[in-house]
Formats: C-alpha cells, structure tokens, sequence
C-alpha cells in the first residue's frame, strides 16, 4: 500500500513530524563528536524541519521529498529561519543527485518504498 503522503501534508497530518528535531541532532551538531559541518542530504524531508536545523548550524543541505506540498512548506520554514536548502520535488530512487554527501539522512522515506524503489534509492 502507498501511502497518500501528498494529500496528508495538504491537510496537515503528518504525525511522524512531531518528534523534536534538537534531540534528533544533539550528538551528531554538538559536543566533542559533532560531525564538522559538511554537504547533508535529507532524503524524504517532509516540511524541511531537520533540513532546515542542519542549514542552521552550517550545513550544506539537500532536501528531497516526493509530496509537493510538503516542500512548499519547507521552503517557508527555510525563509522564516533565514536559512538556505536546496530544494528537490521527486523521487528519491532516481534523482541522479550528485555525490559527494559527509550525511545521508532518512527519517521514514526508504523503508516505505517497494523492493526495486528502495534498491534505487539505495544506489543513488
């Protein structure tokens, strides 16, 4: 079954959004292991909150989520926080997305898709 993610960010019911993005990210953006701040790649962003966290604290980031309505609201939250994400409506199996990432995120995205998608996704 596919979920009808499109139509459940239209009406703003996206309930794997209301974890806390912070807590998500303490270890990896803080403290004497933080990660240096390199090129991210968001794969299922949803409306952009871990992006848009990660361009905060210097990233270079890559968002990239099938549901349109979702990246439009991750592009205002990107405004609201003065941040800068690079943006992508599509398919995270076969976006040809040019390689080089220090991080690659899924939170939900890979382990929805069909076999073959998630073989695509895997490889891109």
């Amino acid at each position: 079954m596919v979920i009808p993610y499109e139509l459940m960010y239209r009406l703003r019911f996206a309930p794997w959004e209301r974890r806390p993005v912070i807590g998500t990210w303490l270890r990896v953006t803080g403290g004497p292991g933080a990660l240096p701040a390199g090129r991210a790649l968001d794969v299922g962003c949803g409306t952009g909150r871990d992006a848009c966290h990660l361009a905060g604290r210097g990233w270079q980031v890559t968002g990239v989520d099938l549901a349109g309505a979702a990246i439009v609201r991750a592009r205002r939250l990107a405004a609201e926080q003065g941040v800068q994400v690079q943006w992508v409506v599509g398919d995270v199996g076969g976006l040809g997305l040019e390689p080089g990432y220090t991080l690659v995120y899924d939170f939900g995205c890979i382990q929805e898709l069909p076999g073959p998608a998630r073989a695509g996704a895997a490889a891109g």
